[in-house]
């Protein structure tokens, strides 16, 4: 893990320690290492303060190791060093080595305290599963200490270290971690799906059930789909062939748009103009998918892609105020469209999906109509373009203008309709992606954090990765108990087996945090401290969970200018 942006200290009863740095490359520190009686069972016999500088920097530039310096509480002293090298992150295992150095604070039991401070931030903040550690057989009093912290001997390589020409056993040890995965406990999830009590808009009812589960119930229950549809067929009647076009279709060209481009035009013959708002982020398969899209349901479409250095600014002042970094896709993906259906006089707006298949801004008892009530209401943050223009130094409500919600009279004098496809039929996300591949050959791809049957989820963001990741460390769960939770709710999937997803799947690093960094050029610290700063009670994060995701294919061809 690379250390060097942040600080760790892991505090205890008497010592404390803290993440090693070049100014802990002292001559005490060298003296350790070249005192006899120190030195007595380590590999480094010798050094400067050089080699240690050297030493300390390979480790905290090293992605498998953890290297904290002890330091005695009373003076703040630095009396040793305690180190978990390698670290297999995909294994949850390590291996634990410890020193004091510092002969004036031995026999006073802190190497131990040291070992099961180790030990704890290892389980608890890392999430590994087990640690191991050699110790020569010769050396009674360390493998007295480290059973006395858990350790165990789990095997005996006879004759296996050399030591100043004699052969000794190799003594291995072992503990596990035997506590219940962080999170799963913690936090209060609905007893029917796993939406945790810090997602927002929850509360859960006496059986523990969440108002979402709710909110499906009474969609599978209690609509009249077939009088919705009527209700949907009217709505069509009225606004076809009125016009140039007969609707909007807001699209991304995820699978809820697609779906409803093709449901429409399918369906109804419509003549739709696709508005796409670009927010550059867009992967390649996307693009790909887009024009495949558009060439074979023969539609229109317009892309609009706002000023990069406009929306870099504006993204770190949201993430900064509301701890989310999309300000600029919310606003712009709902706002923009608006203003293309004033500017062409096209009054019918088809969505996709309610907010109500999700969250409970709207229930399914609810007319949910896409306006500018729910784009104030949540969908822009509670920050509109002229409070952005009042809050980022250098921009002018000029720049913003494609964040902006076209005036209720210009929307008026159109007759305009904004409303979700979702709240006509019942939107079932698995059959119709199975309908647009077959279709239309939308291909899925992979996203960060999220298992391959999902593949079908946000493929539209290169930087969804960083998104889920930044909603884990504020909520304490991210797109994976969303996905789970909707396939459980439609008995596709067994509870415990979305557990079992969630603790494989969510918490990790992803690479594309690298590429985010440098867009708003801020320090990895800077990123977690902003995050923690937006914390949902009663999360408890753990920053330093450090499992790092991989990349992704198309990682390499993202443009990161």
């Amino acid at each position: 893990m690379n250390l060097k942006n942040y600080l760790t200290i892991v505090d205890g009863d008497r010592v404390y320690l803290k993440t090693m740095n070049k100014e802990n490359a002292t001559q005490d520190y060298c003296d350790w290492l070249n005192d006899p009686e120190v030195n007595k069972y380590l590999e480094t016999r010798k050094a400067t303060t050089r080699d240690l500088r050297d030493y300390i920097k390979s480790k905290l530039e090293s992605d498998n190791c953890i290297f904290f310096g002890i330091f005695f509480k009373e003076n703040n002293k630095h009396i040793g060093t305690v180190k978990l090298e390698p670290i297999e992150w995909e294994k949850k295992e390590a291996t634990f080595g410890i020193m004091i150095g510092d002969k004036n604070y031995w026999r006073m039991g802190l190497g131990a305290e040291a070992t099961k401070l180790t030990i704890k931030f290892a389980f608890e903040q890392l999430f590994l599963n087990e640690i191991d550690l050699g110790v020569i057989s010769e050396n009674k009093p360390a493998i007295r200490a480290y059973k006395k912290a858990g350790f165990k001997v789990t095997g005996i390589k006879k004759k296996a270290i050399n030591h100043d020409g004699k052969l000794f056993d190799d003594i291995i040890m072992i503990i596990k971690n035997t506590s219940k995965p962080r999170g799963l406990k913690k936090l209060k999830r609905c007893s029917r799906c796993l939406l945790t009590e810090t997602h927002e808009t929850i509360f859960f009812d006496e059986a523990g059930v969440c108002n979402v589960c709710r909110q499906i119930e009474y969609k599978d229950k209690k609509i009249d789909w077939r009088a919705k549809k009527n209700e949907l067929d009217e709505i069509i009647k009225q606004y076809k062939d009125k016009g140039s076009y007969d609707c909007i279709v807001p699209f991304s060209g995820g699978k809820d748009s697609t779906w409803t481009l093709y449901y429409l035009v399918k369906k109804y013959g419509l003549k739709p103009l696709a508005v796409q708002f670009d927010h550059g982020f867009m992967r390649p398969n996307l693009c790909e998918n887009n024009i495949r899209t558009f060439k074979k349901l023969g539609v229109d479409y317009i892309s609009f892609r706002p000023n990069w250095q406009i929306v870099k600014k504006v993204k770190l002042e949201s993430l900064k105020r509301k701890g989310d970094f999309c300000w600029h896709c919310h606003a712009g993906i709902f706002a923009y469209p608006m203003q293309i259906a004033v500017k062409f006089n096209i009054p019918l707006v088809i969505w996709g999906e309610p907010s109500a298949e999700y969250t409970s801004y709207y229930s399914y008892d609810q007319a949910e109509e896409v306006n500018e009530k729910r784009f104030n209401r949540f969908v822009n943050l509670g920050i509109t373009a002229e409070d952005m223009a009042g809050m980022v130094e250098g921009i002018t409500l000029r720049d913003l203008e494609p964040f902006r919600y076209p005036s209720l009279k210009s929307l008026r004098d159109i007759g305009y309709k904004s409303i979700c496809l979702g709240s006509y039929i019942p939107w079932d996300v698995k059959k119709q992606v199975t309908i647009i591949k077959k279709e239309l050959g939308w291909k899925e791809d992979k996203v960060e954090g999220i298992p391959s049957q999902y593949n079908y989820e946000k493929i539209e963001c290169a930087m969804q990765g960083v998104r889920d990741y930044l909603k884990f460390i504020k909520r304490g769960f991210s797109r994976v108990t969303h996905l789970a939770s909707i396939d459980i709710r439609n008995n596709r999937l067994k509870r415990e087996d979305g557990l079992r997803l969630i603790k494989k799947y969510e918490g990790k690093r992803p690479a594309s945090l690298d590429i985010f960094l440098k867009y708003l050029d801020i320090t990895e610290k800077e990123f977690n401290d902003i995050s923690i700063s937006h914390l949902v009670s009663p999360n408890e994060p753990a920053i330093k969970r450090i499992r790092k995701g991989k990349e992704l294919p198309d990682q390499k061809v993202w443009n990161k200018d």
